[in-house]
């Protein structure tokens, strides 16, 4: 078999953007392998999985163990890192990943480092960097008055909180445990969710760019303490000057592979970079509908060993609709809504769910099994109208 048809390997097809990256690849004509931490009906139902390994995720085992269930899989392919955590491990067992038929292309783990915007505070480029620092809990007690606001407080996913001044910040910590764990301290860019943006990259070993795409985010799920979570309505929008700007930065700090560089437009125009991720972008589904064609471009930077011009190919014609079905995104709204809107929610999707689904057969559970693991606190941000 020729090493252009080696199959894309995804992991954690469990959650719902692999799984969607895995039918995406499908689509295109790749052949799909995938790990799963757990045994979904729709995963089963997928007719584009050639076949997956049940393993334990990233995150509930350490890198050893997880790297000691890859080689039981024996599974072997084009490896798409899809979270940061596996996109780090990618880097810290290249050559065990390498040597075991898995091939893969991510940037190094000093180029990550590098890529914190806490060591970013000195760049000089068109795209800004917003005051970032990491601080121990004492520490950050005792500089309350030394930092720069509005700030937002990212102590960990889904706790993101804004503060608008010291005295503020100050009343909340007072009223929190003291935590061992850094904190991200970050100058808050004020905006509404439209002035935020994405670039999606990839570049070659070389440290060269071969693929991009921008999108604009159009709306947030909403979490306990406001607009801080999943992308939930976007659509694709080629933002040049945001492609430049971002491609000169990840240059200037010799990336490979992919990445997603989140921005926010401030009120004077000027872009700032809000986030750095080294893995694939929650967006790809997005930017492959589009056009952008970095599947194709990954397989061949994986497999082939062939230089790639850089192109943008993106069409801007495509919008992403995300429903989110974690009771990790309970918006503060969402306590006190009427059980029985719920239903009528969970209906009108079901319904719609079966007006598309191939084979009632197969398929006829996997929406019903999606509506009983969800919990519902879990109300999906963007059919809020629907609620009220």
């Amino acid at each position: 078999m020729s090493q252009y048809h080696l199959p894309f390997v995804i992991h954690d097809l469990q959650d719902s953007q692999m799984f969607a990256l895995a039918q995406a690849a499908g689509r295109a004509g790749f052949a799909v392998q995938g790990l799963a931490s757990s045994i979904e009906p729709w995963i089963e139902a997928s007719r584009y999985l050639d076949h997956y390994h049940v393993v334990p995720s990233l995150g509930n085992v350490i890198e050893s163990v997880y790297a000691l269930n890859l080689k039981k899989a024996g599974i072997s392919g084009v490896w798409l890192p899809c979270v940061d955590d596996i996109a780090m491990f990618t880097a810290e067992f290249r050559c065990f990943l390498q040597d075991r038929g898995l091939l893969h292309l991510v940037a190094s783990t000093e180029s990550m480092e590098q890529s914190d915007l806490s060591c970013l505070q000195d760049y000089d480029g068109f795209l800004q960097i917003p005051e970032t620092q990491w601080l121990a809990w004492d520490k950050l007690m005792q500089a309350l008055e030394q930092l720069s606001y509005p700030l937002i407080l990212k102590s960990s996913r889904g706790d993101f909180q804004t503060f608008a001044s010291s005295q503020a910040l100050s009343c909340y910590l007072n009223q929190q445990e003291a935590s061992p764990l850094l904190q991200r301290v970050q100058y808050y860019i004020e905006g509404e969710t439209s002035r935020m943006a994405t670039v999606m990259l990839l570049f070659d070993r070389h440290g060269k760019v071969v693929r991009g795409f921008t999108g604009r985010r159009l709306q947030v799920a909403e979490t306990s303490h406001g607009d801080f979570g999943e992308t939930t309505v976007a659509k694709a929008e080629w933002i040049p000057e945001l492609y430049q700007g971002a491609v000169e930065l990840l240059e200037n700090i010799g990336w490979q592979g992919f990445a997603e560089v989140e921005c926010k437009q401030g009120e004077d125009g000027r872009w700032h970079v809000l986030e750095i991720n080294p893995r694939v972008s929650g967006w790809l589904c997005l930017a492959e509908a589009d056009g952008a064609g970095f599947l194709q471009a990954y397989h061949v930077l994986c497999t082939g060993g062939v230089n790639l011009q850089a192109a943008c190919l993106q069409r801007s014609k495509c919008e992403y609709i995300r429903l989110l079905a974690a009771g990790f995104h309970q918006p503060h709204w969402a306590a006190g809504l009427n059980q029985s809107k719920i239903s009528q929610v969970l209906q009108l999707l079901k319904d719609a769910y079966q007006v598309w689904k191939r084979s009632p057969q197969r398929m006829g559970g996997a929406f019903d099994a999606l509506d009983k693991k969800a919990s519902q606190a879990m109300l999906l941000a963007n059919i809020r109208k629907y609620l009220s």
